[in-house]
């Protein structure tokens, strides 16, 4: 399992590429802050959230994390 840091570094390293939501919805996101705000929603995720999926990782589906801001 990864720490949140290097978590947070990986999304920064990723910002502005073209992912996959498991629907296969295609999305971008920017890192502002604290704060990651992707292309399909108009709400921004701090990155708080991600801190508390971590320990939920690896995912085989969303059901873990319904209770987190952008689950999908």
């Amino acid at each position: 399992m990864i720490d949140a840091e290097t978590l947070w570094n990986r999304i920064e390293a990723h910002e502005g590429q073209v992912l996959h939501q498991i629907r296969r919805q295609a999305f971008t996101y920017e890192v502002r802050s604290s704060t990651v705000w992707p292309s399909t929603l108009a709400v921004g995720i701090g990155r708080s959230q991600f801190e508390q999926a971590l320990p939920l990782l690896p995912l085989a589906n969303t059901v873990p994390v319904h209770g987190l801001r952008g689950p999908s």
